[in-house]
This record gives structure tokens, sequence and C-alpha cells, in this order.
């Protein structure tokens, strides 16, 4: 426990350090009007990759803490419901259809196996992409956790529409972007990144 959360801090602390250099380098550049304007909405985009960045890491960050805590223990997380869909997920993909009764028993088969004696595969990287506030909750309810404020929603929300007209090439001109946005996403960002930490904290101390 003591390693994930000292990734995760270090993580924050990091993205943390990076967004407060982007928020610096508009007020501190010697670059004209129209080019400060050009930094100010570029911004969006490089603020929004470390928060997508850092979504995907607690992904991978989690998948590990449970991988070494199953092999130490293979019946730690045996009461916990959504721990234990999480692994016999990764291996057994439920969602796949199988019509073919041969399929179908050595998909239980695979199960039963797994539910004796639980492992995880290699593959620790979240596919999903475009974190509005739904996706955002869609990965954090994997591990059973609620923890992004809907009062974010509309921010969220706001944040990713502004991010993907800038980064998918519409005309930059069009886009009013200003000071007062950059530090009210940035400061959204760092907020949400501590309070998953926390909640983290909260969700797995238990089982150390």
């Amino acid at each position: 426990m003591k390693e994930l959360m000292t990734n995760i801090e270090e993580d924050i602390e990091w993205r943390t350090s990076q967004i407060a250099i982007i928020k610096l380098l508009p007020l501190n550049s010697n670059l004209n009007e129209k080019d400060v304007d050009l930094l100010i909405k570029n911004s969006i985009p490089i603020i929004y990759s470390l928060w997508e960045g850092f979504l995907k890491n607690i992904y991978s960050y989690l998948h590990k803490y449970i991988d070494r805590k199953i092999k130490k223990d293979s019946t730690c997380f045996k009461e916990d419901i959504h721990v234990s869909a999480y692994i016999l997920n990764k291996s057994c993909k439920f969602e796949k259809e199988r019509n073919n009764i041969d399929e179908i028993l050595k998909h239980v088969e695979k199960i039963f196996k797994l539910i004796d004696k639980p492992y995880l595969t290699n593959s620790s990287k979240y596919k999903g992409s475009s974190f509005n506030y739904n996706n955002i909750e869609k990965l954090l309810s994997i591990f059973s956790m609620h923890c992004v404020d809907e009062k974010y929603r509309d921010d969220l929300d706001e944040f990713l529409k502004m991010r993907n007209r800038i980064a998918h090439g519409d005309r930059v001109r069009f886009i009013e972007v200003n000071m007062e946005d950059i530090s009210k996403f940035s400061e959204m960002i760092i907020n949400l990144m501590y309070d998953i930490f926390l909640n983290i904290e909260k969700r797995f101390g238990k089982f150390e």
C-alpha cells in the first residue's frame, strides 16, 4: 500500500509542477499579444494530457497493486466483489459473446480456476480516453470508487470539449480561452487528483 500511495503522490507532485510552469509561461513571456493568446489556448491540450495521463496511470497503479497482493495472498480480495470481478474479467472477458458450447465450457473452467487461484494478465493499460465526467466515473467504478464530485461535471465536460476543438484543428482564433480558464481548469484537475488519491487510500487501506 505504501508503494502504491507513494507512486500516486509523486505522480501528482510532478503533474502539479508541470501545470504551474504552464500557467507561468504566458505571464513571463516576451511574446507579442497574438502569440501569448496562442500560447494560452494551446495550454488547454497540454493540461488535459497531464490529466488523462494521471487517470491512465491510476488504472495501472491499481492493477499492479492488486496483482502484487494476490500473488502474496490469493484470498485477500475474496470478499470484495468489485476487485474479484476485475480479476476475472481481465482473463475471461465477460463482454465477449460465446455461442459455442465448447467455448462456454472452457470459459466456465477458466472462471473456476481463477476463483481458486486468482491471477492478473500482464496488460495494465487502460484503453479508454475522452475523459468527460461520465468516462472518468466509468474508469473509477471498475474499482468501486465514485470520487468525482458532481459539481465538477459541467467544467470537466467543457474542458474536454475545449481540448478537442483545439487539439483536433478547429480554427484557434475562433476559440475563446483566457488565463481565468487556465486557472479554473488547473485548480479543478489538481483538486481531483488529490480527491482520487484520498479515495484510493480509503478504498484499499482496509486490505493492509
